[in-house]
């Protein structure tokens, strides 16, 4: 369990070259609360080497 309020960072099950963690994750609803959710998603970069 991660404490309210904390980050974390989670790897899809797209991302490259990683096995299957077995974790999902939930979000608590808050539609109606007046709160806010963030949701940044980092896609992974292609190495410079594949560039060429």
């Amino acid at each position: 369990t991660v404490p309210t309020g904390a980050p974390i960072l989670l790897r899809g099950t797209l991302w490259p070259e990683q096995p299957k963690s077995g974790l999902l994750h939930r979000s608590p609803p808050i539609e109606g609360s007046g709160e806010t959710r963030l949701l940044l998603v980092l896609d992974p970069m292609d190495g410079p080497e594949d560039d060429i």
